[in-house]
This record gives structure tokens, C-alpha cells and sequence, in this order.
């Protein structure tokens, strides 16, 4: 499904890269004409990203910033690369301890890629979500810059899994307010339950603009 499509911009919010994403995988390698803008908030992932992007080659600029729905302060939690605004369900279950807690000052998308997004008005943008929760609250803040995005792709979760995160429903009446509508799962990320039933833990959804007309990749 992916290849059908043509993008000359990718943002990837959340953009800790692991050989085990296949997603992200297939993205680097069917766009490699693609400039890459990446946003990572734990600069410790910094030394990975690079070595990663600089092997295979890729147009890229990193920024370690946190986006969020308004200019403020908040807690972020840390552990093992992952970064949320919000506590993991699981972990409170299991008692798992994060690697630290820390304070940290917030962006929008908006406020800090307004003079970017002004210069590639024309250019097709691919916009992945992968934040652990906090996808809604980074498209609150991507407002006024949404009609300059062509697509956007989101890790939704299909139960609770971040306390205060965001649901598939909440992502969907959000985005559907400006016509963006899911189009494709394009990964199903199955677990077993305890009672050793499987059950669809989240889930990598494309959302495509109506009606919109896509100029096919070479």
C-alpha cells in the first residue's frame, strides 16, 4: 500500500530506530529520496540515530525537542529509549520502575516547524506518530499546519495502555475535523492475554486526506 504513494518530507515524531520496526524499516527503504526530519526528545538516543541514518545514507536533520499541545513544562518518563508523557499500564502492573522522571520544557509542531513548513507548502508530507500515548496532544498542536500535511501515521492502541493516553476513537474524531480518515492497518501488533487468548495490543494505522490524489512513486 505504501508504495503507491510519494513523499518529498517525513517527519518521524518518535524516532528511536530499532532493525526489529518493520515499518520504519520499509520506510527508509522505499523513500530514500525523502528528506527526514526526526524529533526525539532523549538526546541519550542521539549516538544510535546517527550511526543508523548516516548508514543507510538518508537526508536527514535531528531534533531533540518534546512536542505537545501547548508551549509548557511537564513531567516525561524514561525507560529503556522509550520515551511518554504518560505512565505504561503495564509497568504499573509489574512494578517496573522507570530509568529517571524529569521535568521538561514542550513545543508545538506548529510554533517550531512554522518557518519549515512555510518553505515546503508545495512538497508532499508524511507525518508518523509513535509517542506512547501522546499522539493526540501532539496533533492538537499541529493545528494550524495540518492542511500542509498529506498523510499522517499513527501507533494507536486497541486497549489501555497509557494512563490519560489517547484511544483509536479520540485520534479518529480528531482527525476526521479536518478530513483525514484511517485508511489502511498496516501492522497488527498481537499478544497473548493470561488466559492465553490473543489479543490486538496496538496497531500502525495510515490516515489519507479525502479525495485526495496521489501521484504514484517511481
Amino acid at each position: 500500500f505504501l508504495k503507491t504513494f510519494d513523499f518529498d518530507i517525513i517527519f518521524i515524531v518518535g524516532a528511536r530506530y530499532s532493525k526489529d520496526d518493520a515499518l520504519e524499516g520499509f520506510i527508509h527503504k522505499y523513500f530514500k529520496k525523502s528528506k527526514f526530519i526526526l524529533v526525539e526528545p532523549d538526546n541519550n538516543c542521539n549516538e544510535e540515530i546517527n550511526h543508523n541514518y548516516k548508514k543507510l545514507n538518508l537526508n536527514y536533520e535531528l531534533y531533540n525537542i518534546s512536542l505537545d499541545s501547548k508551549s509548557s513544562s511537564r513531567k516525561m518518563f524514561f525507560r529503556g529509549g522509550k520515551t511518554s508523557f504518560h505512565k505504561s499500564i503495564s509497568f504499573k502492573k509489574k512494578n517496573v520502575e522507570y530509568d529517571k522522571i524529569k521535568k521538561i520544557n514542550t513545543t508545538t509542531f506548529d510554533f517550531f516547524f512554522k518557518e519549515f513548513l512555510a518553505k515546503n507548502k508545495k512538497k508532499k508530507i508524511l507525518l508518523k506518530l509513535d509517542t506512547e500515548g501522546s499522539e493526540l496532544e501532539i496533533l492538537k498542536g499541529c493545528k494550524k499546519n495540518i492542511e500542509n500535511i498529506d498523510t499522517i501515521i499513527i501507533e494507536v492502541s486497541n486497549v489501555y495502555r497509557f494512563e490519560k493516553g489517547c484511544s483509536f476513537y479520540s485520534l479518529s474524531n480528531f482527525l476526521s475535523y479536518y478530513k483525514f480518515f484511517s485508511s489502511k492497518i498496516i501492522y497488527s501488533n498481537i499478544v497473548l492475554n493470561p488466559k492465553n487468548q490473543r489479543f490486538i495490543n496496538f496497531q500502525d494505522v495510515i490516515f489519507c486526506k479525502k479525495d485526495i490524489k496521489w501521484t504514484l512513486h517511481d
